[in-house]
């Protein structure tokens, strides 16, 4: 069933963002503080993407001119042209004088998100919706001044939101610096903002285990775990792999190289957006093929209980450990990969080799693209030692 004017204007918030479908990928999207958005979701060169059509309103932008919109990307689509693309181009409103933070926000989104994953994309939506439109939307964009931001970032900073106060921050800057690059505001007033004013963010380390004794105890308990044999399995690979809790997760099995025992997981999947090449020990590809057994119909490893075509969540290894009585203060998800850096520099393996199996930050990026199979050979050795280990502190 589509939509109507009087369902629209009954929808209300909730504790999460929800979206109800209209038709034809055309969804109404409802912000946890109100602000209703129309977002139309396609594919576009095999690739999932989205639009940002924009803020809805039953006179400027109604369900009726939705569903114009809609029409007009169809239209371009059959051309096989993006209509981001387009619609980023069309609509600039450099000329207007009564252009709001508002549009503006969502003519900046529609233009960058094509270089973002869907996520991501997400993410900046609801930031905004929950923590900038409803304070500063309606207002102009030229006319916001450095001390409005402050009493909005103020508020953040006294409910104790301190990471999502600089993500806020951030893509209201990047925001106001769109409009002064095209002659909508001329200056950004997030820029001279100075960070004294707000509370300091405590450098936060997340919780693991390096003591040997400690680590016997964890997997011994890991292997007691009961719970869908999806959650389970990753739980038993992540101190082999010690993976970022989502790149694991969202392991496919197209990412399964059996014939040369090496996990490739896709560049748009890492956090370093670089193709990562994961070494399998025996014990990871008994494991593996062990999980090939159970037949699920999907391209996770891990399909989620409720749909197969999403992998299990991070929440779910992270409830796992609760349940097995592992406090927070003890373990994280995360935890797995600095327990393996930390046992594995002590264990005298040298720290160059550690890091490119980490993955972590390469400073020249070109660098980095090309050698994601640096130090190839040593890591095959380095990951199955580190898996022999593990079982010796298992049987321990």
């Amino acid at each position: 069933m589509s939509l109507t004017e009087t369902q629209i204007q009954k929808f209300k918030s909730k504790d999460k963002v929800y979206r109800k479908l209209d038709k034809d990928g055309l969804y109404l999207e409802v912000a946890t503080s109100g602000t209703k958005s129309w977002i139309h979701r396609y594919s576009f060169n095999n690739k999932s993407t989205m639009r940002v059509i924009g803020h809805y309103d039953n006179k400027s932008m109604s369900l009726r001119s939705a569903r114009e919109e809609l029409l007009d990307d169809k239209k371009l689509l059959d051309r096989g042209v993006n209509p981001k693309d387009v619609k980023g181009k069309n609509k600039n409103k450099s000329t207007s004088v009564g252009v709001t933070f508002k549009d503006v926000f969502f003519e900046w989104h529609n233009l960058q998100s094509n270089s973002w994953s869907p996520a991501y994309a997400q993410d900046v939506i609801e930031r905004a919706s929950n923590y900038l439109l409803p304070f500063i939307g309606s207002k102009l964009v030229r006319d916001i001044t450095p001390q409005e931001m402050i009493t909005l970032l103020k508020r953040m900073d006294d409910k104790g939101v301190l990471d999502t106060l600089s993500k806020v921050r951030s893509i209201a800057s990047r925001v106001f610096r769109y409009s002064v690059g095209i002659g909508m505001s001329d200056v950004d007033p997030v820029r001279d903002i100075p960070n004294d004013i707000f509370t300091p963010k405590k450098k936060s380390h997340y919780s693991t285990m390096t003591k040997p004794k400690d680590i016997s105890r964890l997997l011994k308990m890991i292997d007691c775990h009961q719970g869908t044999h999806q959650v389970e399995t990753a739980l038993k690979l992540a101190p082999y792999l010690f993976l970022r809790p989502g790149e694991l997760t969202g392991l496919t099995w197209d990412e399964i190289d059996f014939d040369n025992s090496l996990i490739r997981i896709d560049a748009q999947r890492m956090k370093m957006k670089v193709e990562h090449l994961v070494p399998m020990s025996e014990q990871v590809v008994s494991i593996i093929r062990e999980l090939q057994t159970i037949k699920t119909n999907s391209k996770f490893l891990f399909p989620s209980p409720k749909s197969k075509s999403q992998p299990i969540t991070t929440t779910a290894l992270r409830a796992a450990l609760r349940g097995l009585g592992i406090s927070k203060e003890e373990f994280t998800p995360h935890g797995f990969r600095h327990m393996a850096s930390t046992q594995l520099n002590e264990l005298g393996y040298k720290s160059d080799i550690i890091e490119r199996q980490l993955s972590h930050a390469e400073k020249n990026k070109v660098r980095a693209a090309y050698n994601y199979a640096e130090y190839l050979s040593e890591r095959v050795k380095m990951m199955s030692e580190w898996a022999n280990y593990l079982d010796k502190l298992k049987s321990q």
